[in-house]
């Protein structure tokens, strides 16, 4: 190949150059010589030649070129294109060759062979039935390791029957990389239910999601993970925000000490400080002896995670912000002074903002505790991933029972997809082993989903608030806080409102402000 284009320049007296196609480019000159700095260029066009390429041609000078050189060039490029061409087909036989030694032992799992260039030659049945392609590029675009290209191995969790381990196999002619093997394998249903400790060293893996909002969410939060700063995760309940907190804790430099985690919301007013702080013997009746450790004792050293931070009583929200300052707390009933080396990572799906405004969050402790404030979208903001929730828990709950795998009905995925999602992800699991328990047969039909869950069920259903509100220009301040907190506290948010209510933006801000002055 070398020695036919040095024959040809010297022939001709030019530069021969291999390009890419040039269709890419803005412009293009094919046939038509172009003079700049002294020179004569000339360009074939790929769509004149055997191979997806642009040969230029580049004469010292100002060169006229008549129809019979212009033809002669022509036919000279084509055979440089066809040398080309069969060049590429000697390399994609090479690399099926070695390829087809190895399907000999990998028939059974999926295979995806690919040119130099990353284009996809030849995938089998199982790797395209299972998109093996888009779930390992969907797995590249959310991995941020910079070494992740140069590795063999990967164990990707994206949704599916189990973790699959995918290898990579370069393959070479001499020095020269031909293109890339990749081969994937599910690890057995044995090792997911036990939980393969190998598989649980990056939480995020285990995320379902292939949405570009949930991508940037986890992107964000894995830009958190390797600090040491307060997080703040904020979205509707059955999002997965302890999930979040738990992927976070993984990959973090604390990610051998503890993950302590508190429902602020779910243990009663009178008894949250102990459970926080712990107690000294004797400072209340019922005491045990001894006294107790906090839940941030506890986490000395590691991470503590205050689930619906948004309903910690205002009188101990002062307490915590001392923790938070300082790292320092005093048990109930104690007197001495507790050090304590903690992150806090907390989670609200109330909107801060408002209740500060209202006046039932300290807007010290808000400040506090949202340094990286990460939104996890609800499972409405990404539908797309909807369908490939459903498939997860289904095959999850068949594999944890023991039951053959079910699938949906079209209309019962239609209906399905359709769904608003109020309860989320959690909605979703328990939508699903309430369907594998209903169903008479593999098949999950419409008839078999949950009662209200079709959207002609949903269309019935009013909504108080609305209902209540609608054109009310004289509503309390109350109604005015639950409409932001249902259209959202941005600007978009109260404009909804004010429109419901049939007001100007202006006067709702108005209203707000008598609030806080």
């Amino acid at each position: 190949m070398d020695y036919l284009i040095a024959s040809l320049e010297e022939h001709f007296g030019a530069e021969i150059t291999i390009e890419k196609d040039s269709r890419t480019q803005e412009t293009s000159y094919d046939m038509l010589p172009i003079y700049e700095k002294n020179t004569t260029s000339l360009l074939i066009d790929s769509k004149r030649l055997p191979v997806e390429v642009s040969i230029r041609w580049t004469f010292e000078g100002y060169r006229t070129l008549n129809p019979e050189e212009l033809e002669h060039i022509l036919l000279c490029s084509r055979m440089i294109g066809q040398k080309l061409a069969a060049s590429e087909q000697l390399d994609k036989m090479d690399l099926l060759r070695q390829f087809s030694a190895l399907l000999g032992r990998k028939s059974e799992e999926a295979v995806v062979v690919f040119e130099v260039s990353g284009k996809v030659i030849f995938q089998n049945t199982a790797a395209r039935s299972r998109k093996i392609i888009s779930r390992f590029e969907s797995y590249m675009q959310q991995t941020e390791d910079k070494l992740v290209e140069t590795k063999t191995s990967h164990t990707i969790y994206l949704g599916g029957t189990a973790p699959i381990r995918i290898d990579i196999l370069n393959i070479y002619r001499g020095r020269e990389p031909l293109g890339r093997i990749l081969i994937a394998k599910s690890h057995d249903k044995q090792e997911v239910l036990e939980g393969d400790p190998k598989l649980t060293h990056d939480g995020f893996l285990h995320i379902l999601g292939n949405d570009k909002h949930m991508r940037k969410t986890m992107q964000i939060a894995r830009k958190a993970a390797v600090t040491d700063a307060t997080v703040l995760l904020r979205g509707e309940s059955g999002t997965g925000k302890e999930q979040f907190a738990r992927a976070i804790h993984e990959i973090s430099a604390r990610r051998d000490r503890p993950f302590i985690a508190i429902n602020c919301a779910a243990i009663p007013e009178n008894l949250l400080e102990s459970e926080l702080f712990g107690y000294e013997e004797g400072s209340f009746t019922g005491a045990v002896k001894g006294g107790k450790l906090g839940k941030i004792e506890a986490a000395d050293t590691g991470t503590i995670f205050l689930d619906e931070i948004g309903d910690m009583p205002p009188h101990l929200q002062a307490k915590l912000l001392r923790v938070v300052q300082s790292r320092e707390f005093e048990r109930v009933g104690g007197t001495k002074s507790i050090s304590v080396d903690v992150r806090f990572i907390s989670a609200t799906h109330r909107d801060l903002s408002v209740l500060m405004l209202q006046g039932d969050f300290r807007s010290d402790l808000y400040y506090r505790l949202n340094v990286i404030p990460i939104h996890i979208p609800a499972l409405r903001e990404h539908p797309d991933d909807i369908e490939i929730m459903l498939s997860y828990y289904l095959k999850k709950y068949a594999i944890q029972s023991g039951q053959d795998f079910s699938y949906f009905s079209y209309d019962a995925l239609r209906q399905l997809k359709g769904y608003h999602w109020p309860g989320n992800i959690r909605e979703l699991e328990n939508v699903i082993q309430y369907c594998m328990t209903m169903a008479s047969s593999a098949e999950i039909a419409v008839d078999d989903l949950p009662p209200g869950i079709t959207i002609e069920d949903l269309l019935k259903v009013e909504n108080p608030l609305l209902e209540r509100t609608k054109g009310k220009k004289k509503a309390s301040i109350s109604e005015i806080f639950e409409l932001i907190d249902h259209f959202g506290s941005d600007t978009d948010g109260k404009k909804a409102t004010a429109s419901h209510l049939k007001i100007s933006v202006a006067t709702l801000y108005r209203r707000l402000q008598e609030v806080t002055n």
